[in-house]
């Protein structure tokens, strides 16, 4: 080999040599950790108007200080969701979760921000002084007090007075015989991972049963019961609640028998019942608008011992799905559908899920049932917002030892009035009127039904 060509055989080394230097030089130590963009929660901070207490709201979000986010969206989406929780509470006045970018120490990575949480509380106390007319119930005069947040807990109390003079088959009041009830629900007791709730009532009243319209038997009774339900979250957007609820009349005096075998509907001395409810909601309140979807399958068992007729023992189950979509500023169109049925007895009042037909207009042992609504926002005043609800209902139901109507069906049509407070949003006010589209050989009562109540319908 020649010296040149040993020398051009060396060079050609030590350049390869450099360049595998070079390009391991280049290439990351592995020592280093490669940058990594991000947010974390460095702190929590509230700002309260008002009785909340600032534990009670920590404890039901959750503590959200240390959390890491690789974006600024999936940031901004945790701090909205939490927004969401405290408006579907539906208790305060106004409520708000912001992030705070304006963190002193901003070279760190990930970014460190302050997560501000605020709360304006509504009144602590709301008394509703109401008079209006039902058409199932007939006159009804009262006090309904309410008081949200109790306390600053979270927590809603309610308590409810009732005079009413109920109509008789021909819709006339009954003045000279009232009804009084006294009702008190406390609901929102968190404990742990569920949530309690409790109501408790008495009542004075006159009961007629009635079947598909036409009066079967009258008694007067002095009742009693008290409920407790437990919710315990399974699953994301997923709870099961269990309620009990006992009661019964101490004392009675049945008026008038056309029917004896109506007697196992009422009076009855002592009752139990237990029911099991899995739900899925997914419902976000927009102002006075819902948004999303709820899914509900329940079983239940209960146990009478009427004054004058056998025990009865009878099982039910039911499942329902409803859906509310927002359109633009003003509308709400939703809709319900669901299906129910027991064993033992119908369901005498089988028409409480169908807007326009009287509560015993239908009764029977399975009832498939279809609610339509649009909900339209008309105008602000003061503190109150009012809302008018084109509405639309069907209803089929299934009795299979009546020997007249195996089945029966019903169409209606009507609308309703709502009225919402800012500062008792839980209670919203509906006045409603629906017409009986049943031709006449099906109906046994009034065509029109109008409700008034402090509850939408679904």
């Amino acid at each position: 080999m020649t010296g040149d060509s040993y020398m051009r055989k060396n060079v050609r080394r030590v350049l390869s040599a450099l360049l595998i230097i070079a390009i391991y030089h280049s290439l990351p130590a592995e020592s280093e950790t490669p940058s990594t963009a991000g947010f974390v929660i460095r702190s929590e901070a509230y700002a309260i108007s008002g009785r909340t207490r600032e534990g009670i709201v920590r404890a039901f979000l959750g503590t959200a200080e240390g959390k890491t986010f690789e974006t600024k969206d999936a940031l901004e989406t945790f701090a909205k969701a939490r927004a969401q929780r405290l408006e579907n509470l539906r208790i305060f006045k106004r409520s708000s979760v912001i992030v705070d970018y304006s963190a002193e120490d901003s070279s760190g990575n990930p970014v460190p921000v302050t997560l501000r949480t605020t709360i304006e509380d509504g009144a602590k106390f709301v008394p509703i002084p109401y008079a209006f007319y039902n058409s199932n119930d007939g006159f009804m005069a009262g006090m309904i007090v309410n008081a949200p947040n109790l306390q600053g807990t979270l927590q809603n109390l309610t308590v409810v007075s009732l005079y009413s003079a109920p109509p008789d088959e021909n819709d006339a009041l009954r003045w000279a015989d009232p009804n009084f009830m006294l009702l008190a629900a406390l609901s929102g007791i968190r404990a742990y991972h569920a949530e309690l709730g409790l109501t408790a009532s008495a009542m004075r009243t006159n009961v007629t049963t009635e079947n598909r319209g036409i009066e079967e038997s009258e008694f007067e009774e002095l009742a009693g019961a008290f409920s407790a339900s437990v919710a315990v979250q399974i699953a994301e957007s997923v709870k099961n609640s269990i309620k009990l609820r006992v009661g019964g009349s101490p004392a009675n005096t049945i008026l008038s028998v056309n029917d004896p075998e109506y007697l196992s509907y009422g009076p009855i001395d002592f009752f139990a019942e237990a029911e099991d409810t899995v739900t899925r909601d997914t419902i976000n309140w927009k102002g006075n608008f819902r948004e999303g979807s709820k899914a509900s399958v329940r079983a239940g068992y209960r146990y009478a011992i009427p004054t004058e007729a056998d025990s009865t023992k009878s099982l039910s189950c039911g499942a329902e799905f409803s859906e509310y979509q927002i359109a633009g500023t003003r509308f709400n169109p939703s809709f319900r559908v669901g299906a129910k049925g027991n064993t033992g007895n119908p369901d005498l009042k089988a028409a409480q899920v169908a807007r326009g037909i009287r509560n015993s207009g239908i009764k029977g042992n399975a009832v498939a049932y279809a609610n339509a609504t649009l909900q339209t926002r008309l105008f602000r005043a003061g503190h109150a917002e009012f809302h008018l609800a084109p509405i639309a209902d069907a209803i089929v139901a299934y009795a299979p030892d009546d020997p007249d109507y195996e089945w029966d069906w019903g169409v209606t049509a009507g609308g309703e009035l709502l009225v919402f407070l800012d500062n008792a949003k839980s209670l919203p006010i509906k006045l409603g009127f629906a017409y009986d589209f049943r031709p006449d050989s099906r109906v046994n009562d009034k065509r029109y039904e109008v409700d008034f109540s402090f509850s939408l319908t679904y």
